[in-house]
């Protein structure tokens, strides 16, 4: 078992590991009875690669990180000492090695899960004292600027709501300068970071909706009334762009970097001029909010038309390609349509904030 876990380690993957215990078992090389144990240590041994992510991260990921290894060692611990009843259950289902094989890593996968289920709870608890989130981790996620004491007073809590929004837009902006990055140049340490930061977007998020909301309407002018209006627009069009970023971009990076597929030299190109224009245009939405310029909101609405047109240029382009048999175009086409449309939405909630900022603000 322990031999197990050092070549899974080393392989990094427990499903090249059960391979190779199925190929020696067929060649009459390992036993049933030494295949059980190997199976136990590839269950475990496939822990140490989340555990060298982990280690030195922040307290959710390490949560996350040893809640994996603990969740393993128990189910490994108890099938431990029930090896002779598993053996005897996979030799009474078939009398095949290697069917006996994948019944027992069945029944131990789907056994850890059943022993674990109804603990879960417990188990969440025991990680979250054993890992709490430090004050400097724990105040990336709330509110910096937002004071219920001043509620009564709308001009101050609608200063407060701007701070804290435009906190919450650095941190969207930060967002979409890095998830180029990592789109450009497949740098997967810093898609962690990404997604931390879209938690910290969401929680603001619902922190300055839930804010704005206590105020008294009643109580506001129309200068007022219409300046809360604007900043809840404003709050859930930065939050879309952060939504667009973790749940659209994201995935495609992912799929990228997994079947290893790379766009065209063209294809590169044409997303990268697009990502700028559509950045300049997130910009200067952002800039005008933060700073209340109109003449950005202006310049950030005329770059739309530009976009759109650009865009329109870039999707008959690649279609081109297709056409004239381009064989990365081809294998990567679903990417380069998918990172166009969004890079496009995103240009539109950039100017639906210009919009608010020139009407509302």
């Amino acid at each position: 078992m322990i031999l197990s876990i050092v070549i899974t380690s080393v392989l990094q993957s427990s499903t090249a590991m059960m391979g190779l215990t199925i190929s020696l078992s067929s060649q009459g090389i390992i036993p049933f009875e030494l295949a059980i144990p190997i199976i136990l240590g590839s269950h475990l041994g496939s822990c140490t690669t989340v555990l060298f992510v982990g280690v030195g991260k922040t307290s959710q990921a390490k949560t996350l990180t040893f809640g994996n290894l603990i969740y393993k060692m128990v189910g490994v611990i108890i099938f431990f000492f029930l090896i002779k009843p598993l053996y005897s259950i996979a030799i009474f289902i078939t009398p095949h090695l290697p069917r006996q094989i994948a019944i027992a890593h069945t029944v131990i996968v789907i056994g850890n899960a059943l022993l674990v289920y109804p603990f879960l709870s417990l188990f969440t608890t025991l990680l979250q004292k054993l890992f709490p989130k430090s004050k400097q981790e724990e105040s990336l996620y709330q509110p910096k600027f937002l004071d219920n004491n001043v509620l009564e007073s709308p001009s101050l809590a609608l200063y407060l709501a701007r701070k804290e929004l435009i906190r919450m837009a650095n941190s969207v902006d930060e967002m979409f300068v890095g998830i180029m990055k990592v789109f450009f140049n497949q740098d997967e340490n810093l898609l962690y970071k990404l997604c931390k930061l879209d938690r910290i977007v969401d929680n603001l998020s619902n922190a300055i909706i839930h804010y704005l909301t206590e105020m008294k309407f009643e109580d506001l002018t129309s200068e007022q009334s219409r300046e809360t209006y604007g900043l809840l627009n404003i709050v859930n069009d930065f939050e879309h762009i952060g939504d667009l970023i973790d749940k659209d971009i994201i995935p495609i990076i992912e799929k990228q970097i997994d079947n290893e597929l790379k766009l065209s030299e063209a294809g590169i190109s044409e997303i990268r001029k697009l990502y700028k224009m559509v950045y300049q245009n997130f910009y200067q939405a952002l800039g005008a909010f933060a700073l209340g310029d109109k003449r950005l909101a202006q310049k950030a609405l005329q770059q739309k038309e530009v976009i759109v047109e650009s865009e329109a240029r870039m999707r008959k382009s690649h279609i081109d390609r297709l056409h004239q048999g381009v064989e990365l175009s081809q294998q990567t086409s679903s990417i380069h349509f998918d990172m166009i449309n969004i890079l496009k939405q995103i240009s539109e909630h950039s100017s639906l904030i210009a919009e608010t900022v020139l009407n509302n603000l």
